[in-house]
């Protein structure tokens, strides 16, 4: 057993993780579960021992080319959760992050390094037993395959069957050569296992394959369309097969769990859904070699069958939030307020990024359209905004922009989008009261550095520019 992916148990271990296509899982709740996949570079392990606590911490380095902009963007989401577990060898353990020790240096593009700590067992002292986690957890591998990918309409779909191994699984008449050939064969609670897919990757539902099938003109011919050209992996006469769109299927057979036996290679291919049917059936999709026709059907999910993965969006992270300025609210009052739009609190007094004097800061009266200034320590409505570039006529005003707000202003191929609800009822300006900026502005554009002065005061520690500066919607 290669001693860089099980070291041996100890108070101090350092596990030197240079081992080619190794790689690691964790993943966390926010919205739902994240998975993350993750090579480091060197990992440190400490055990702190007490007799009824286990505590431990991982620092894990990731090089430049290790990990790509959405994955840095969406770990940020870790910090707004206390969920999060780590793959090991009895399976999905808890894991508790201290939010101070993520890092990430440089910049999103040109390479970084993201420290991660956390602590492995229980938070609290057991008086029972001991914490769930009593030794060290050593991650399994996962191996990192040759993925392709494929755009077919609107989907993007792996171009060859999956061939993850794992505990249980099945090979073609249980020839490691065929899986290079024709992919895995699983039963459905395999598929469905957590950790099975890679980062990125899911098991398609029903409704997913059905998307596929009316992209490709129906049931009836769709199948000759998804099937590979030819004899090599179909028997003839492999009606209808065009592979028009890369999608090159081929005839894997499958697993009958009832006699322990193959069947029907080159003859079907059946893919799983992650579609549930009923407690015993799941929804599977299946092309013969004598037919064009795709058929979706409910199958026991005790059979081995071939999974073809689809790319799994991953939500892009808009933190690029500010406070408008009051020419900027001015403009989300004339195109979104006065339209009727936009969910605005109708007598809503909501603050300005835009300094009034040295005691006060200026705020806009959606009840009448005017603006006003008022006492920096007063509290108001916040309504964050963004601005990004586009190409020309890409957007219209009112129009639902990239984050889910709407468009309100456009100034040629500069966008401006609103936060799609109020930030806050009630927020100071700036805790600091007594202390004159001087440079804040009150024309469109000024809104984001404005922002960035306001927060940048010494002593600063709360106002409604802050607030909109830590806003983070995923999308």
């Amino acid at each position: 057993m290669d001693a860089c992916l099980y070291p041996k148990k100890d108070l101090f271990i350092r596990i030197n993780l240079q081992c080619p296509y190794a790689g690691y899982y964790l993943r966390w709740y926010y919205n739902g579960w994240h998975y993350w996949h993750f090579r480091p570079g060197q990992q440190n392990i400490i055990t702190e021992g007490e007799n009824y606590r286990t505590l431990g911490k991982k620092k894990i380095t990731l090089g430049t080319g290790n990990i790509n902009y959405q994955q840095v963007t969406a770990i940020r989401s870790l910090l707004l959760t206390n969920e999060i577990q780590v793959y090991t060898e009895s399976g999905w353990v808890n894991v508790f992050i201290d939010p101070s020790s993520l890092v990430v240096y440089d910049n999103k593009i040109n390479g970084y390094e993201v420290e991660l700590t956390i602590t492995i067992g229980s938070k609290e002292i057991s008086y029972f037993s001991y914490s769930p986690v009593e030794y060290i957890p050593i991650v399994p591998p996962s191996e990192d395959t040759d993925i392709c990918e494929i755009v077919i309409g609107s989907q993007i779909w792996m171009c060859k069957n999956y061939d993850a191994v794992i505990p249980g699984s099945k090979v073609y008449n249980n020839i490691e050569a065929n899986r290079d050939i024709y992919g895995g064969l699983y039963t459905w609670d395999q598929v469905m296992t957590p950790g099975f897919c890679p980062p990125g990757w899911k098991v398609p539902t029903e409704a997913e394959w059905n998307i596929l099938i009316n992209y490709l003109s129906g049931s009836a011919v769709a199948g000759g369309h998804l099937k590979e050209i030819g004899t090599d992996h179909w028997d003839a006469p492999n009606t209808g097969a065009d592979n028009s769109n890369g999608f090159a299927a081929r005839g894997a057979g499958y697993w009958n769990y009832l006699f322990n036996s193959f069947s029907q290679l080159k003859k079907e291919a059946t893919f799983w859904t992650q579609t549930e049917k009923s407690a015993t059936n799941a929804a599977t999709a299946r092309l013969i070699f004598d037919d064009e026709y795709v058929g979706m059907y409910s199958s026991y999910k005790g059979f081995g069958f071939s999974v073809r993965l689809l790319k799994q969006e991953i939500p892009l992270l808009y933190d690029d939030w500010f406070l408008p300025s009051i020419d900027e609210l001015n403009q989300m009052y004339i195109n979104l307020h006065a339209e009727g739009i936009g969910d605005f609190n109708v007598n809503g007094r909501y603050w300005s990024s835009t300094e009034s004097n040295i005691e006060r800061g200026n705020w806009f009266y959606f009840s009448d359209g005017h603006a006003y200034w008022a006492l920096k320590n007063e509290a108001y409505r916040v309504r964050a905004c963004r601005s990004f570039t586009g190409t020309t006529g890409q957007y219209e005003l009112r129009d639902v922009g990239p984050a889910g707000g709407l468009i309100f202003y456009i100034d040629g191929t500069t966008y401006y989008e609103a936060a799609p609800s109020d930030q806050s009822t009630g927020i100071v300006w700036s805790n600091i009261t007594n202390v004159l900026i001087g440079t804040t502005g009150t024309a469109i554009g000024t809104g984001k550095q404005n922002t960035l002065d306001i927060i940048g005061q010494a002593g600063h520690a709360n106002s409604a520019a802050k607030l909109c500066n830590d806003l983070e919607i995923y999308v």
